[in-house]
């Protein structure tokens, strides 16, 4: 770019100030005013133009380059930040990931321990229903017992009474005899 400038200049230059060197414009007020011409007039007021628009061009040149090695380091900076960030969020999704990975297999452990548990109490469940079905069937048959034990009672009431029965009419019949 500063080759494409510089060429520019030296273009207008001799577009501008054909019959005048570089020199011709850095002469001294004093000596255009003993020889001055219209024609020279317009040639130096050009010539100061071209050596300012020349100076402001170098010093945007200047200011241009020194906003792009502002705007570098920035960036830099920020490919820096960027990259140290991502190194930071890697370690946080390894560290979530690995948390993860043990809450899971502490859930897997404990869902194999509450099936384990939930299988005991299932056999242990299913054996007292048994000693209750048993339990029940012993009641029954003490129900039974009971049952039977009420109806030969009754019975032997009867065979009792009858016995008596036949007992005082056996003894009134041996007295009346």
């Amino acid at each position: 770019m500063g080759a494409f400038v510089e060429t520019l200049h030296s273009s207008i230059y001799l577009v501008v100030c054909p019959s005048f060197k570089k020199s011709c414009c850095m002469r001294s007020s004093s000596s255009f005013r003993n020889s001055h011409t219209p024609t020279e007039e317009i040639t130096k007021d050009v010539c100061k133009k071209f050596i300012m628009l020349s100076s402001m061009v170098k010093e945007h040149q200047v200011k241009q380059h020194a906003r792009k090695e502002e705007q570098a380091k920035k960036q830099n900076k920020a490919v820096a930040h960027l990259s140290l960030l991502s190194q930071i969020l890697i370690l946080l999704l390894i560290v979530c990931v690995a948390q993860a990975y043990l809450n899971q297999k502490r859930l897997d452990s404990e869902a194999s321990q509450l099936e384990q548990s939930a299988t005991s109490f299932q056999r242990q469940t299913h054996h007292w229903l048994g000693l209750v079905a048993s339990f029940a069937d012993a009641l029954k048959e003490v129900g039974h017992v009971q049952n039977w034990a009420s109806t030969i009672e009754t019975d032997m009431k009867t065979i009792s009474t009858a016995l008596e029965y036949a007992y005082k009419v056996e003894q009134q019949a041996s007295s009346s005899g």
